[in-house]
């Protein structure tokens, strides 16, 4: 929490915007909020698992050059969520 934020491309700055938008509204009306950062939520569109399974499918090498990857199954990031919600507060 006390590291600067510093995120790499257009979408992970988007998110800190959307993170900054729910404090400031926050403070503004009072509202309690619950901030959560996910590192990957598993959809089966794009990300890890997708691309793992396009290479598998086509018959391509699997890239394992990063080394290791954070997956949340989309049911335990949803029911973490809600569970958030007891903790929520104003900044």
């Amino acid at each position: 929490e006390d590291l600067p934020l510093d995120p790499p491309g257009e979408y992970a700055n988007s998110c800190v915007g959307r993170e900054r938008m729910f404090e400031h509204f926050s403070r503004v009306h009072g509202a309690r909020v619950s901030l959560i950062r996910l590192s990957y939520a598993i959809d089966m569109r794009y990300g890890v698992l997708h691309d793992v399974a396009r290479a598998v499918l086509a018959g391509e090498p699997v890239q394992v050059s990063s080394g290791h990857c954070n997956v949340i199954w989309q049911g335990d990031a949803n029911d973490i969520a809600l569970q958030s919600l007891a903790q929520a507060g104003t900044p």
